[in-house]
């Protein structure tokens, strides 16, 4: 098992062990104590950030092509293929959730790191060391800072397109006839500009991820 493993495991059994105390601080702390530090934990959190981006692309384009399908129905069991086009619905609602917890959770983390790495800087003696860590410091919040803006501009821009696709699969549920596939049919070409404009954002966020751990793994 390699280092990246390891602490995967001990981030989980760490979550087991303080999950009901419901606090970040001890739950950090228990893993210092495994030897894991919040700069590690960061890292991870970031990475399971691009995760869930990259899983929550793939579902919007996956629900996006069930919308066609349906507009597109010619003959065959209409109810079945709206059932599947629920069933990515919510799961796409799932994924987009999940990403906006990821974003917060790794927030979480890195707002403790930059605060404890500050506090820290008093407690140098040789000036030389102590004005080397404050630059890093710096740099390592300007490069978060870009990340997680980017991080956000990707995450707003999936509420309006789930808005969007609830309201179709609404509206079909109520009106699942071949007059109601004909009213959304534009709709479901603005969706599709939606989604575009969305994998794009998100795109730039998984880059700027890839950059900002880079640069993590430098230190």
């Amino acid at each position: 098992m390699n280092r990246r493993s390891t602490i995967s495991a001990f981030v989980y059994l760490a979550f087991l062990i303080v999950s009901l105390s419901g606090c970040q601080t001890l739950y950090l702390e228990s893993l210092e104590q495994l030897g894991i530090e919040k700069r590690e934990v960061l890292h991870t959190r970031v990475e399971k950030v691009k995760q869930s981006q990259t899983v929550a692309k793939e579902q919007f384009s996956d629900s996006l092509t069930n919308f066609k399908q349906l507009v597109a129905f010619d003959g065959g069991k209409l109810e079945k293929t709206y059932r599947r086009l629920d069933k990515s619905y919510q799961k796409t609602e799932a994924r987009a959730l999940e990403v906006s917890e990821r974003i917060e959770a790794m927030d979480n983390v890195a707002k403790l790191l930059f605060e404890e790495w500050q506090t820290e800087l008093s407690q140098y003696q040789n000036n030389e060391l102590k004005e080397k860590s404050e630059v890093l410091l710096r740099q390592t919040e300007n490069n978060y800072k870009t990340m997680l803006k980017s991080m956000w501009a990707a995450e707003a821009k999936m509420q309006p397109v789930l808005t969007s696709m609830h309201d179709q699969v609404l509206y079909l549920k109520h009106n699942l006839n071949a007059q109601a596939l004909g009213q959304i049919n534009v709709e479901v070409a603005n969706i599709e500009k939606e989604v575009a404009n969305l994998i794009q954002e998100m795109n730039k966020s998984i880059q700027s991820a890839d950059k900002f751990i880079q640069s993590l793994d430098s230190i």
